[in-house]
């Protein structure tokens, strides 16, 4: 198959494939809130335009950027992909995060970002982050959940987007600037207050997972957590990172015994997200990640009795 030659920016701008009614020559504009639909069962493309209107869809920009996304990460991420990919705003490639190789052979002229978490959720998989960035040009930006340890306390939703590259920083802040996007003051204040006991809560959090961790282990559990001997990056995992974590996957070996740990819950609460004080447990094959479907989570091996745990800082006497 032989690959279209991209334009240039001159032909992208004003290049018109226009599909209306009366074939013009131009787009058109559009100039309505709402749009009538034929019937309940033959709803149209838009129905609103807060949602959508043609004139808008028009200065979409026509691309096949390609981005090369891993076999396991959070189901949103997953959810945004597929979406995206579906709509044809990008080309998304899967492959196994873990393996350099492929994913070095999955890049092509097309390709834009390699999106990667590490350790991943809820597998807990570990990449070589150096070998991916030094072969991705090193711009390497990172997208932290500020909502997890950095706030640490559940009681905002907020990111953070951090990079080297000055230029990446200009166009990222223009954007904000532009759009008013920053984070409120007082959300602000909140982050910068979980921020003074971000140390002495991760440590206490990671002896807490790591002991968790040899638990269950010892009662014959398969355990997904990166500084156990058992893992499979477990030599990769403590030469790039300087902590253990405080995430940690097990699997029952039956779904019955899932939802049993479940009923019997007392100090660790039901919920998605990780990071804060308290201590969580969720499925995530019915939760965090339940629109990942069931085919596409049993070709990347994510076991419907697979349960994560989020160690908070109670005492481990307690939490075990």
């Amino acid at each position: 198959m032989t690959e279209t030659k991209p334009h240039h920016i001159e032909i992208e701008s004003v290049f018109s494939n226009s599909t209306d009614q009366y074939n013009a020559s131009v787009p058109q504009l559009y100039q309505s809130a709402t749009f009538k639909q034929d019937s309940l069962s033959n709803m149209g493309e838009y129905d609103y335009t807060r949602s959508g209107n043609p004139t808008h869809t028009h200065i979409f920009p026509v691309t096949s950027d390609e981005v090369i996304a891993g076999d396991d990460f959070f189901g949103g991420t997953h959810r945004l992909l597929t979406y995206m990919n579906a709509k044809g705003d990008l080309n998304v490639v899967h492959c196994y995060i873990t393996d350099i190789d492929a994913m070095k052979a999955s890049i092509t002229p097309r390709t834009k970002m390699i999106f990667l978490e590490s350790p991943t959720n809820p597998l807990i998989k570990v990449c070589d982050v150096k070998a991916i960035c030094d072969h991705a040009h090193a711009v390497n930006p990172d997208l932290l959940s500020a909502t997890k340890y950095l706030n640490g306390h559940h009681d905002i939703v907020a990111g953070v987007i951090t990079t080297r590259d000055p230029s990446v920083a200009e166009r990222l802040y223009l954007v904000i600037n532009s759009m008013g996007c920053g984070l409120s003051l007082f959300h602000c204040w909140l982050l910068s207050r979980g921020l003074c006991t971000l140390a002495v809560r991760v440590e206490r959090q990671q002896q807490n997972c790591r002991k968790t961790a040899h638990f269950l282990e010892l009662f014959g559990f398969n355990v997904h957590y990166p500084v156990l001997h058992s893992h499979p990056q477990y030599e990769l995992h403590l030469r790039q990172c300087s902590g253990d974590g405080a995430v940690l996957s097990f699997e029952t070996g039956s779904v019955k015994l899932l939802e049993k740990i479940f009923e019997a819950c007392d100090i660790f609460g039901i919920a998605v997200s990780f990071g804060c004080v308290n201590s969580l447990i969720s499925m995530p094959c019915k939760m965090s990640h339940a629109s990942i479907d069931a085919k596409t989570r049993e070709e990347r091996d994510m076991p419907e009795d697979l349960i994560r745990l989020c160690i908070g800082i109670k005492n481990i006497d307690d939490l075990i």
